[in-house]
Parts: structure tokens; sequence; C-alpha cells
């Protein structure tokens, strides 16, 4: 606990990256540290030490602290040390790996947790829960512990995603392809072969490779082999522009979907994840987005050439998706959520602070 200006308070991002998790927790978990550093907090992030996440923490700005793995076999403990978690006033985990016997000993300790949630769990010893679902995932009273923060209000983009202008829809030239941080499925290429052979030849396909993607020879020979109709982007650092010239788009349902609907953009989705379903379910009920399938499905190239050939060729549904997308989520969801910590921690404190 702290005394004096909340400019002083110290926090501590505990986010998963690296190939298996991506980097949506890693992207949301900033999007939360910028807002909270623009509040005057002192942010320090832990998480895993490989070259790609060093590499996008660095480039966010953020003061990063390896995670020390050795120390949490199997992922048992939260990998956040001792005196780490006792100098700082507000740890925030968006982590699968983390237990409940962990977050029982943050808490122990009086700190401020704030967890940011896709499982609809129960987290002991938290004070705030930041989920994608809409509705708490479990009964709770006003004023009893913990918060739960719930709707696209919330979604934790990059502050370049907060207002973005209103989209004009026209004819479709340009389709983003996008698979996330990493592509487990291996269904960059399947995709992109499947949207050059569906879809006019003035359509361009512009396809993102995560970091943590194995290996990308296959599509980059498919690029070369498309007359420049395939165009490869290898880790981009902001989105933004990408999906700024594109009138369609095909994702994963992560967080990019939520980035695609900020801006406006229809999107086509592919589920490679089972805590992807409820946002999913979500974006397709608010009108922006279209389902395409799972992963592993036999034809899922089929059904996204399929439905991302009707989309372009209907400019009505796709101003209607559009306006959709852009009236669920505004972008200022990491805002919010910072400004609640900030005044929630002083809530739950008192006087003390």
């Amino acid at each position: 606990m702290i005394t004096g200006e909340v400019v002083a308070m110290k926090i501590i991002l505990r986010p998963d990256a690296g190939p298996e998790a991506g980097l949506g927790h890693l992207g949301r978990s900033l999007a939360l540290g910028r807002a909270l550093k623009q509040k005057g907090a002192q942010v320090t992030v832990v998480s895993h030490n490989d070259a790609s996440t060093r590499e996008f923490i660095a480039k966010s700005g953020f003061n990063f602290i390896p995670l020390r793995e050795s120390l949490a076999p199997c992922g048992q403990v939260t990998g956040i040390e001792g005196d780490l978690v006792a100098d700082a006033d507000i740890v925030i985990i968006d982590s699968y790996k983390v237990t409940d016997e962990s977050l029982e000993q943050i808490a122990a300790r009086n700190k401020f947790l704030v967890i940011i949630d896709d499982l609809g769990k129960q987290y002991p010893g938290a004070q705030i829960v930041i989920t994608s679902r809409t509705t708490p995932p479990f009964p709770y009273r006003q004023g009893v512990w913990p918060l739960y923060l719930c709707s696209p209000r919330y979604a934790l983009l990059r502050e370049e995603f907060a207002d973005p202008p209103l989209r004009h829809t026209e004819i479709c030239r340009n389709v983003l392809l996008t698979m996330g941080g990493s592509d487990p499925f291996s269904l960059t290429t399947l995709l992109s072969e499947a949207l050059l052979e569906g879809l006019s030849s003035e359509i361009k396909v512009n396809v993102v490779l995560g970091p943590f993607f194995a290996s990308d020879d296959t599509i980059a020979a498919l690029a070369a082999q498309s007359g420049g109709r395939l165009v490869v982007h290898r880790s981009p650092f902001s989105m933004r522009q990408l999906m700024a010239k594109a009138d369609l788009a095909v994702s994963a349902g992560g967080q990019t979907l939520l980035e695609l609907a900020a801006m406006g953009i229809p999107a086509v989705v592919v589920q490679v994840a089972e805590n992807q379903a409820e946002n999913i379910r979500y974006f397709v009920n608010a009108g922006s987005t279209v389902f395409a399938g799972r992963a592993r499905e036999q034809d899922i190239q089929v059904k996204v050439a399929k439905l991302i050939t009707e989309l372009a060729s209907d400019i009505g549904l796709r101003e209607k998706m559009s306006l959709c997308g852009q009236r669920t989520v505004d972008g200022k969801g990491a805002s919010r959520a910072a400004e609640k910590i900030f005044a929630l921690f002083g809530e739950f404190y008192g006087d003390d602070v």
C-alpha cells in the first residue's frame, strides 16, 4: 500500500506471451498499462523471456523483468518473485497459468489484485475482474468484491483505436488476413490460397504473420507467385494502418476481433481456441462479424472464401456491419478501466491511501 499521491503508485503487469499464448494477453495488458502510465503510475511488465516478447515490450516503452520460468514448473506459481510483489501497490494478472494459491498469496500481502479474464472463473482475493464476457459469470452484490467490468466499454485496446472515424464503405479492394501472434493450426497459407482463388483478381489480400509464426517460407512463395495480389506483412508493431486500408478481414476470434470492430471493418472469424467462443458469439449477435467455423473443420477454407466473396459483393451489408462494430466498441476501454482501477483502489483502502 502507498501513502501520498496516486502518481507514486507502482503496478506490476503479468501477462502470458510467447508461441503458445500469442500476443492477445500481452497486447491488451500493455494497452491497460499505457492508460495507467498516462495517469502517473509506474508500470513494470513481468512476462516470458523470448526475443519477440522482449522486443514488443521494449517498443511499447515499458520496464521489463523476465519471468523466471524455472520458478514456475508447470505454471504452478505466478513467476512473480516475492520482493517484486512486496514493492507493488497493484498486481494485474492476465494468465491462464496462475493458480488460485498464488492469487491468494498475492492478496494475503494486502495487494490490490486485478484479473483480466477470458475463462469465467472465480478468482480468490481479486478486487477487479476485467472480462470479455458481457455479463458477470457469477452472481454478485453491488459493493462486494470483486467488481466485474464486463462489456465492450472495457475492451482493452491501444489508444490508437479510440474514436476512429466512421468508415464509408466502397467497392471492396483490400482484404486483411490475420490469425494473430501465432498460427497453431497453420491456417494462413490455406486461407490465402482459398482467397486468391475465390476473390476477384482486382482484390488484394494483405496477410499478417505474427512474431510467433514457425515458418513463412510457404506463404512467401505464394506471395511471389500471386502477381502482387498477396502482400505479406511480418510482425507489424501496429495493425491500425493495415486495418485502415481494409474493406474486409478474416481473423481469429481474440483481441484482433475487438480492434476490427472499433475500426468498422466487417470480419469473417475462425475460432482457434475454446475461450474465443463467447467473444465470437457476442460480435456475431452485435452484427459486426460472421462466423465461418472452427479451425479444425476440414473445409474451413471453403467456408471462409465463400463468406468473404459474398460480403465483397454486398456493399449494403458491409456498411451495416461496419456501423454495428463501431457502435459496439469505441476504443476507450483501457482508459475507462484505468479510471476504475484508480477509483476503486482508493475505495478499497479508504483512509489508508
